[in-house]
């Protein structure tokens, strides 16, 4: 292992656990002051009723309308395929390209695909999750998509060239190295990375000014002071997420003020800070009684003796409602230790650590976590609810398979929707800001895009802004099932307040 651990020795011993949790992952972290931030730490400005910040940079970008992306069926036209490309001229005016910015030449553009080893990958199917042994190599889901965009004459007569770049989860110091090279050795010009990649990890993408598609959700404080606009997620940030989620507890009387809430919470700082400062005080705000908290260190090899220790806690302090707000690792434990120390208090779900999809919930204990109700911005449980799948996840699945590729089970479903999705995204935004293309230019065109649908696989539909750098802005009510191990949707996708 690269560098130094993760605080509390994150290490060797448990490097399964790291790679089920970014497995899980896959499958499925500047600007004005807080108040006018909706979202942001310490607002209480509900979405839509705040002003915009300002980018990652100031100017005029000339970045052409994007509104032909929006709408609710599947994607829009961008052009035949030819047979044989060329590349270096701008298809419209015919003129020869040049070299606009870092990892853009004339005729080529470079982008970065972040994965978490191979060796880690390997090892998630040792812990009991045997579908991450299904999982083919990233490259035989990107290369599909990447030769679909080249076939049309690439980006606005530039090939996309796309390079995986492998990192451990468990060593925020591997992840930062992997950013760096990608800035500095390699010279990318973006980068797409998913929840595996997070932390100090992503905040290095935004110190280094790559434009990043991430489908990881962060903390508002670190998306928008620490990244400062270089990272987009196309979830929704973890305040916006626990906030919509505790509004939704108290409207559905899920949660009421005659219960006692226990709080378990993991102790990073990204964590802690949303706890203290947003999680804590909204419920409070709503009317829900808080009596016990329990934290867990980021030591994976303490986690089992915190979890034990948490759930006794709970137990003396009658607390019959848990919210947590944990990955799936301490949410595996602590409910193997509620069963073992037969304590059986309600739970809730969210996108908050990833708890709000099948693939870390399938382990959960599951006369646990049976009945589980809560949020996802995802479209988590819909086929398992019986809803047919939608024309964008069809599309995915069409050019993926019409190139070679093969969906043999769930989890090269899950991946192909992954890649499709953000590898359209990208596109879309990078034709739009025209063939002078700058990481500014490039961020400016998300910004322009509006209510977007395009190939939105796994999402509902999504909208970045100025100064709006989550683009989910609606959830679905999920409920899990340990018949099937699995989610269901059980109500269809709204509009949150946050």
């Amino acid at each position: 292992m690269t560098g130094m651990k993760m605080p509390g020795a994150r290490g060797v011993g448990a490097r399964a656990a790291a790679a089920a949790l970014a497995l899980a992952a896959l499958l499925a972290a500047c600007g004005k002051p807080a108040a006018d931030n909706p979202g942001a730490i310490g607002s209480d400005t509900p979405i839509g009723s705040g002003s915009a910040t300002a980018g990652p940079s100031a100017g005029t970008s000339g970045v052409p309308s994007a509104s032909t992306s929006s709408g609710t069926g599947g994607s829009r036209k961008t052009g035949t395929p030819t047979a044989k490309p060329t590349f270096g001229k701008d298809p419209k005016s015919g003129r020869v390209l040049t070299a606009t910015d870092r990892g853009v030449t004339k005729d080529s553009i470079k982008l970065a695909w972040f994965e978490v080893e191979k060796a880690e990958r390997q090892l998630g199917a040792s812990i009991g999750m045997s579908w991450a042994a299904t999982l083919q190599e990233p490259m035989v889901y990107v290369q599909p998509f990447v030769d679909e965009i080249n076939s049309r004459g690439g980006i606005n007569g530039r090939k996309l060239n796309v390079e995986l770049i492998e990192y451990q989860t468990v060593s925020f110091d591997d992840m930062q190295a992997a950013c760096v090279r990608a800035a500095e050795d390699m010279k990318v010009f973006g980068a797409i990375t998913g929840v595996g990649f997070w932390g100090d990890g992503e905040v290095c993408l935004g110190t280094k000014q790559i434009p990043t598609l991430t489908y990881n959700s962060a903390s508002a404080d670190q998306l928008y002071r620490r990244e400062k606009g270089w990272v987009r997620e196309t979830l929704m940030n973890k305040d916006r997420v626990v906030k919509n989620l505790i509004d939704w507890l108290v409207a559905s009387k899920t949660a009421t003020p005659s219960m006692r809430v226990g709080v378990p919470y993991l102790e990073t700082p990204e964590y802690k800070q949303v706890v203290e400062k947003v999680v804590l005080p909204y419920l409070k705000q709503k009317g829900l009684n808080v009596v016990q908290k329990a934290t867990f260190s980021t030591s994976y090899d303490e986690t089992p003796r915190q979890a034990a220790s948490a759930v006794l806690l709970f137990k003396q302090s009658d607390v019959n409602f848990v919210f947590p707000a944990l990955t799936w690792w301490e949410m595996y434990h602590f409910t193997n230790q509620a069963q073992a120390q037969s304590y059986k208090p309600k739970y809730t779900t969210s996108d908050f650590g990833e708890l709000a999809k099948d693939p870390p919930a399938s382990i959960f204990a599951p006369e646990q976590w049976d009945g589980t109700t809560g949020i996802a911005v995802t479209r988590t449980g819909e086929l398992a609810a019986g809803k047919p799948r939608t024309a964008q996840q069809k599309e995915c699945e069409s050019v993926f398979t019409s190139r070679g590729g093969s969906i043999q089970n769930a989890s090269d479903r899950d991946y192909v929707w992954i890649v499709c999705e953000h590898l359209r995204l990208f596109e879309i935004a990078a034709s739009a800001a025209g063939p002078n293309l700058t990481r500014q230019r490039y961020l400016d065109a998300l910004d322009a895009l509006g209510s977007y649908t395009d190939r939105t696989a796994l999402s509902d539909t999504l909208k970045f802004g100025k100064g709006k750098w989550d683009a989910a802005d609606r959830y679905a009510v999920v409920k899990w099932h340990a018949s099937c191990k699995c989610y269901h949707q059980i109500e269809g996708f709204r509009t949150g307040r946050w």
